[in-house]
């Protein structure tokens, strides 16, 4: 077996034996919330399961799915019980994208990956497909694609001061350096609009920021990325300033 394989249109397939959520939950509860009931995630998975309305994927795989406001609950068992779980943020906010390579967890039974490629054609990005189990043929052998893009932050703040050779509306986003997923980035946004979310018990806002600045296009990458209220360092948010932080970024085919 080769340790990568190339589709006819090129994509690149690589198997990887790295990979977890339980970051991205404390991204959703709050990470000292989280750390001090980690009950409250086995909680959610035990109810999910016992509504019993899941949706059969494929012959092994089956999903069931809990909506609390704009985001979901999204728990993937087989027959030995739960094989995955993650939360979702609905967005309606795409762009187009260009496939490049395919990051297939193999540990987890390649039912979830990371999609490496460009958006735009003019920026990099790599995220976690969270529709990887229902559209691994299509992310396989589809090259150009459209993407809803959406993330939870880690953590943000509001952005310090830059040196003068920066302008006042500097936006920027990078590849986190302590993460070996390729999916977590630091960034300096400007807050377009914000919404409060305030659901069973957790508090926290859905913040549109731009993180690429473009003449032309004014929504050009401004992404929605949920915040828990106990994961920020700022305490008020205004529309235009400027914030800072890290974020795990996500996506699905529109």
């Amino acid at each position: 077996m080769f340790e990568s394989l190339f589709s006819k249109n090129k994509i690149k397939i690589k198997g990887i034996k790295q990979g977890s959520h339980g970051d991205h939950w404390g991204a959703f509860f709050g990470f000292q919330n989280f750390r001090s009931n980690p009950k409250i995630l086995l909680d959610k998975i035990e109810k999910i399961l016992d509504n019993k309305n899941s949706i059969k994927i494929d012959n092994k795989y089956s999903k069931s799915v809990e909506n609390i406001g704009q985001v979901d609950l999204i728990v993937i068992s087989d027959n030995k019980g739960m094989a995955s779980c993650f939360p979702l943020l609905n967005t309606k906010y795409n762009l187009p994208f260009e496939s490049k390579e395919i990051n297939e967890r193999n540990h987890v039974g390649n039912i979830e990956a990371q999609i490496i490629g460009g958006g735009r054609k003019t920026f990099a990005l790599n995220f976690f497909a969270t529709d990887y189990l229902n559209n691994k043929q299509i992310y396989k052998t589809t090259k150009e694609l459209k993407i809803n893009l959406s993330a939870f932050a880690y953590v943000i703040k509001e952005s310090e001061n830059l040196p003068d050779k920066f302008s006042n509306d500097f936006v920027t986003y990078m590849p986190n350096t302590e993460s070996t997923y390729g999916d977590v980035y630091d960034f300096i946004g400007k807050i377009i609009d914000f919404a409060e979310y305030n659901h069973e018990d957790i508090e926290g806002y859905i913040v549109k920021t731009k993180l690429i600045n473009n003449e032309k296009m004014e929504d050009f990458f401004n992404l929605d990325i949920f915040v828990n209220k106990e994961n920020m360092r700022i305490e008020n948010l205004k529309r235009g300033t400027r914030i800072s932080g890290c974020f795990w970024l996500q996506g699905n085919i529109v």
